[in-house]
Formats: structure tokens, sequence, C-alpha cells
């Protein structure tokens, strides 16, 4: 049952091209999602790499982080990235969305 359910996920990852957004790539392979309101996004993160957003520290598994951002998530949002002692920030503007 898990192997079927992580099959559908990546499934349904993969069919969901990221919304472009200039990210390094010294520390991100690829990404998926939406960066907008409500939306989510998979990073595919060089080996090693660290995360955080907004200053909170993103879990890291099998060098893939995801992300998700609440329906009333601030426009402005800050991404940063750390690997073998060097570091970028990567500010982030949301796309806004509209809810009936």
């Amino acid at each position: 049952m898990r192997k079927m359910l992580r099959a559908v996920f990546v499934f349904l990852i993969f069919l969901t091209p990221a919304q472009a957004l200039d990210l390094p790539r010294d520390y991100v392979r690829g990404t998926t999602g939406q960066f907008t309101q409500g939306g989510l996004v998979v990073l595919a993160l060089t080996k090693g790499t660290k995360a955080t957003l907004n200053g909170e520290a993103l879990a890291v598994v099998n060098e893939h982080t995801l992300i998700g951002f609440g329906r009333d998530a601030k426009l402005s949002q800050s991404l940063q990235f750390e690997r073998q002692g060097k570091s970028v920030t990567v500010p982030i503007k949301l796309k806004k969305r509209a809810y009936d």
C-alpha cells in the first residue's frame, strides 16, 4: 500500500511543472509545484544541501523537501539554501490567489 501511495504521489508531483523561479542550480536540481498562495512545491536538492523558509528549517528526505503555502500566506517569502559552508538567499514572490 505504501509503495502505491508513493507512486501516486510522485506521479502527481511530476504532472505539475513548477512556476518559473530562478533557483540556484548549485543547490536545487529541480522543482515541481506552484509558488502561489495555497500552493505546494517539491524541491530536489543537491546532495548535502539544507533549506530554510523564512528562517524555519525544512525537512530534507532523500535530497527532497516539500513546501506548502497557506491560502493566506504572505506574498513575500525568503528561501535560503546552505551547503559546504556557503549559503544563498532567494526572495520569493508568491502569486496571489483569489478564493470565492
